[in-house]
């Protein structure tokens, strides 16, 4: 599940595929420099994915930034 510790939205569950963004996702969260779909978490037969897309910048997980696709594990941070 994702969740945000701040409060910025009510926790979601990681089934399919979860987008995050400024507006179209279906996590919107406004005012903190998003593009309007910044990134997405998918789950398949492997595990759960992160994906960025072209031209979004600043998305890390545990402090390590990511240009185009990580595995995450329970408890990253992203």
């Amino acid at each position: 599940q994702l969740t945000f510790p701040n409060g910025e939205h009510a926790a979601v569950p990681l089934e399919g595929e979860v987008t995050v963004g400024s507006r179209g996702a279906r996590v919107s969260l406004q005012g903190l420099g998003l593009a309007p779909v910044h990134a997405s978490f998918q789950s398949d037969r492997r595990g759960l994915w992160l994906r960025v897309p072209a031209g979004a910048a600043g998305v890390h997980v545990n402090a390590r930034p990511v240009k185009q696709m990580a595995q995450l594990r329970a408890g990253d941070l992203v």
